[in-house]
């Protein structure tokens, strides 16, 4: 009987082996090297993909005093050809207004 309760104060006394938490996830998430990074982005499933995305924000000063930044929404992408085309296409109908070709204020139907 001395024996049986010598080796449970041994187990006892003896620290457990069991690593924390913090041990743990460094054991299980070694660090990949950029090969191995480079082939698990190449793995990564056809619906993930890089996106560009135009943010409209403004900030406003008011007498002064800086209001806060709006965040107005997303836009497309606009490039100079684009915005020579809606110039173009504003442009026609106000020059056939001039001209008096147009349906504008007091014209006669």
């Amino acid at each position: 009987m001395k024996n049986a309760g010598t080796a449970t104060q041994t187990a006892a006394a003896t620290p457990s082996l069991k690593p924390s938490p913090q041990e743990q996830l460094i054991q299980d998430d070694p660090p990949q090297p950029a090969a191995a990074a480079a082939a698990a982005a190449a793995d990564a499933p056809a619906y993930i993909k890089d996106v560009t995305e135009y943010l409209v924000i403004q900030r406003r000063m008011i007498r002064g005093v800086q209001q806060p930044w709006l965040v107005w929404g997303t836009t497309q992408e606009t490039t100079l050809d684009e915005l020579d085309r809606r110039a173009a296409a504003s442009a026609a109908p106000a020059a056939a207004e001039a001209s008096g070709g147009g349906a504008g204020f007091g014209a006669k139907a």
